[in-house]
């Protein structure tokens, strides 16, 4: 029983911290998303809250 938790808390651990690196990608992305829409004047932005 314990084993099994140490291995699903290690893995709980590795899957928050690629959440982390996808959400600072996203983050990365509509910034650039929100860019190109100014340049091109489409008025397309990505949502605030992500």
């Amino acid at each position: 029983m314990k084993t099994e938790y140490k291995r699903l808390t290690e893995e709980k651990k590795r899957l928050y911290e690629q959440y982390g690196e996808v959400k600072k990608d996203l983050k990365v992305y509509c910034v650039i998303k929100q860019n190109t829409a100014k340049v091109t004047n489409t008025g397309r932005a990505c949502a605030e809250d992500v």
